[in-house]
């Protein structure tokens, strides 16, 4: 089998090499462009991310990836005064943005399985004895 390169002559594949830890390489690669080409624009602008929706595979995943995400944030970095609205001694600095939608393709809710069960008698009550 032969690989094909599209018609425009532009690579379409990202590979991450075995051993490197691949939320942290995969969030770099998408601040900095590389994975899909022209996003996210302009990397410090805040909402450069708030229109993607990025699967994963599980919710331990989602939340690691959006810590990854505020780690790397290249967005404009405000003083700890403007964000949190109180002065502090030592104003340290906090980055801000709007982050993308991370959505697990294995969330489940419990909830909605019970009540989904698909037959009008279920919530019926046993006749009185």
């Amino acid at each position: 089998m032969s690989a094909r390169r599209p018609r425009d002559g532009k690579q379409r594949l990202f590979s991450i090499p075995p051993g490197t830890p691949f939320l942290p390489a995969f969030a770099r690669a998408l601040l900095e462009g590389r994975l899909v080409e022209g996003f996210p624009g302009n990397p410090s602008d805040p909402l450069a991310l708030a229109n993607a929706t990025i699967y994963v595979p599980t919710r331990r995943a989602a939340r690691a990836l959006r810590s990854i995400l505020v780690d790397m944030n290249p967005a404009k970095v405000l003083p700890a005064k403007a964000v949190s609205g109180f002065a502090s001694g030592n104003a340290s600095e906090k980055k801000s943005a709007i982050l993308p939608t991370i959505k697990p393709l294995g969330d489940v809710d419990e909830d909605a399985a019970f009540f989904n069960a698909g037959s009008s008698g279920v919530f019926d009550i046993n006749p009185p004895i």
